[in-house]
């Protein structure tokens, strides 16, 4: 949880405060409505990592904190199937690279956690 708090504040930072900057180095167009759209992208990364942060201490896995694994597990799921559709086309840089890599180890650590048999079912009868 700590980590995936990390990675969000970076990202929410990232889009709030160097929004533009992002787009001129991935080679995207800047237009009229991408500013407020990355501010709002980072006001929704900021909660996320405000959310996991304060979760960081909370048993998660099976049926403890669902929707909060749930929430994370179909953030990072759909950011990481979003990143593999230009990677396989081959025109994605070599950061977003390196962040498809993030989302898709956090999304399948999330997915462990949601589906599988999480830190908080070992040992025990499951769900």
């Amino acid at each position: 949880m700590i980590a995936s708090a990390a990675w969000f504040l970076v990202l929410a930072l990232a889009t709030s405060f160097a929004g533009v900057d992002l787009l001129v180095a991935t080679g995207l167009d800047i237009s009229v409505a991408a500013t407020p759209m990355l501010k709002l992208l980072g006001a929704a990364l900021l909660g996320f990592a405000i959310m996991n942060w304060m979760a960081k201490g909370t048993m998660i896995g099976g049926i403890y904190a669902r929707p909060l694994a749930s929430g994370n597990f179909i953030y990072f799921a759909v950011a990481t199937l979003s990143l593999l559709k230009p990677l396989i086309g081959g025109v994605l840089p070599v950061a977003m690279i390196v962040a498809l890599a993030i989302h898709a180890a956090f999304a399948v650590a999330f997915g462990w956690l949601l589906f599988g048999q999480g830190p908080a079912c070992v040992g025990g009868s499951g769900d």
